[in-house]
């Protein structure tokens, strides 16, 4: 469910809806957050955490 609000956060934050590198930032936000979960996950698993 944080997905849109990152989204969204990230298009204000860049530029707004107008700005063609202000989509380019808020799918990257997107991306990262993808990228970044198996890192995360890995690391709670390792530590023990469900």
């Amino acid at each position: 469910m944080l997905g849109p609000v990152i989204f969204g956060a990230a298009l204000d934050m860049a530029g707004g809806a107008g700005s063609a590198p202000a989509w380019v930032a808020a799918y990257a936000a997107i991306g990262s957050g993808c990228l970044a979960a198996p890192a995360v996950a890995r690391w709670f698993a390792r530590r023990g955490v469900d």
